[in-house]
């Protein structure tokens, strides 16, 4: 987490500088602080699996659902394999991290 946030942190500072962005020092630190803790929580791989197979049990979905998804080209029981290259797991972990991104540069920018 410490190198994602620290490399992060370097673009924005960046752009900031060079684009001269209407950002504070609170809201840079906001948008760095939500993306790092995201991505580290993300990154311990049990908390996004156990959040798929939450929704599936909210939302009572059995068969095609988020935890299936999740499993999805994950390697099969008893085998040290992996049957295709991109995982349900692959997917999602993206898929969190896209979206946390967007709400951090969202929050950055509005809260300055």
């Amino acid at each position: 987490m410490v190198s994602y946030t620290v490399c992060t942190s370097l673009v924005v500072a960046m752009m900031w500088t060079l684009f001269d962005l209407r950002i504070s020092l609170f809201s840079f630190t906001l948008g760095q602080l939500i993306s790092g803790v995201t991505h580290f929580w993300a990154d311990r791989r049990l908390p996004l699996q156990r959040l798929a197979e939450r929704v599936d049990r909210l939302h009572g979905l059995r068969g095609e659902s988020v935890g299936a998804f999740y499993r999805l080209g994950a390697p099969r029981a008893g085998k040290d394999d992996n049957l295709v290259l991109g995982t349900g797991r692959y997917a999602l972990d993206q898929a969190w991290h896209w979206w946390w991104i967007f709400i951090a540069s969202v929050v950055t920018a509005v809260a300055a």
